[in-house]
């Protein structure tokens, strides 16, 4: 059976429709890792650090990390900002045994490598390793 020319575009616009409502609705009703994250993992460490406290009297920017594992070993590790600037980031990796506190460190510097952060090069990254028996296993 051959399509006629008016039945084409009807099916093209049909599929386009059809995508965006499926997208739309797709979007809605998806649950955010840090939920995730919350429901089924301990969580371990928390730091709130603020890199420009000493140079603004306004809109302080905040930088937190969180940690978390579960009980099957996946060590989540999340850092958000309350800046637009600077984006949310999440990872995992399996980390046997359980983790502690004790485990985690986490180094600060500015976006220059800089440890000593001034007002224009204020402390961004955070370098956060988890050690066991004295050995690295995740930075």
């Amino acid at each position: 059976m051959k399509m006629t020319s008016k039945k084409i575009p009807d099916f093209f616009l049909l599929s386009i429709l059809l995508l965006t409502i499926l997208a739309g609705c797709s979007s809605a009703s998806t649950t955010s890792q840090s939920d995730f994250v919350t429901d089924v993992a301990n969580h371990i460490y928390e730091e709130i650090m603020s890199p420009n406290e000493d140079y603004v009297t306004s809109k302080m920017v905040n930088l937190d990390i969180k940690i978390y594992q579960s009980e099957d070993f996946i060590v989540f590790v999340e850092a958000s900002s309350n800046s637009s600037l600077i984006k949310d980031q999440q990872y995992s990796v399996s980390v046997d045994p359980q983790i502690s506190k004790e485990n985690i460190s986490v180094i600060w510097t500015t976006m220059m490598g800089n440890p000593e952060p001034s007002e224009d090069d204020q402390l961004v990254l955070a370098d956060i390793a988890i050690t066991l028996n004295c050995n690295v296993v995740s930075e």
